[in-house]
């Protein structure tokens, strides 16, 4: 079995044998300016392949989320050298005012709702910033 990691753009890694693709890596910049990588392979060794050389060519601060029921992938990461920095929880609220019963609802003075993607982008990143910064 010939197993070989490959760089195929500026954040993507392929892990491939005998000339067939069997993992992927990828990392990928937030807003905030942090890095995030994930991994997809079903191979522990792949993994631990191709974590190895995502390490290897990136620098500085570098971030994964996994989630917490989620033990497999939990030591994968940790085997490849990451801790646990801070645990967040995820939240699905639903919007649709038919569903949540808040038709006839305005909302406050001041307050205007605006479909996804409309938002300005720039007030979203100070504020998430902000948040971020006390959090950290």
């Amino acid at each position: 079995m010939n197993q070989e990691i490959n760089r195929v753009a500026e954040h993507q890694w392929h892990a491939v044998e005998d000339d067939t693709t069997v993992g992927r890596g990828y990392a990928a910049h937030r807003p905030d300016g942090r890095l995030f990588l994930s991994v997809d392979t079903w191979q522990d060794r792949v993994f631990d392949r191709l974590a190895a050389a995502m390490l290897d060519d990136l620098t500085g601060p570098l971030y994964v989320v996994v989630d917490e029921t989620d033990h497999e992938s939990r030591s994968s990461w940790e085997r490849a050298g990451f801790a646990t920095r801070r645990r967040e929880w995820e939240y699905h609220v639903p919007t649709d005012p038919a569903v949540t019963g808040l038709g006839s609802v305005l909302p406050p003075p001041g307050v205007r709702i605006v479909p996804v993607g409309h938002a300005e982008p720039e007030p979203l990143r100070e504020l998430d910033h902000a948040i971020r910064t006390e959090v950290e």
